[in-house]
């Protein structure tokens, strides 16, 4: 067996080479990972938020009755156009798998 330049066997020096390569390597995978989780993260936290906080506004402004029956309506309207999208973005999240995205990239 040779000596290689760090005065160890070659067969250790390539071991030791290869070993740092794929320490490289695992840390940039985990970057990526980390980095579709926190995306996923966000996503489905955005839509949870708005799943809740759309309805309670409307319904605390309802039960309070904070405004006269004209701007009632068109706040109504207002609110049925956020619900068709914030339906549009919830079916897009099932369709996409993102708590599944999620999931799957936390375990990684």
């Amino acid at each position: 067996m040779g000596v290689g330049p760090m005065s160890m066997p070659v067969s250790v020096n390539s071991k030791f080479t290869d070993s740092q390569t794929r320490a490289v390597y695992a840390f940039g995978t985990a970057m990526i990972f980390q980095r579709r989780a926190r995306k996923y993260r966000r996503l489905v936290r955005l839509l949870t938020f708005f799943g809740l906080a759309i309805p309670a506004a409307i319904g605390g402004i309802v039960l309070a009755n904070l405004f006269n029956k004209n701007l009632l309506e068109q706040l109504i309207y207002v609110a049925g156009a956020l619900g068709v999208i914030q339906l549009v973005f919830s079916i897009w999240s099932v369709v996409a798998n993102w708590p599944e995205s999620l999931e799957g990239s936390r375990e990684r």
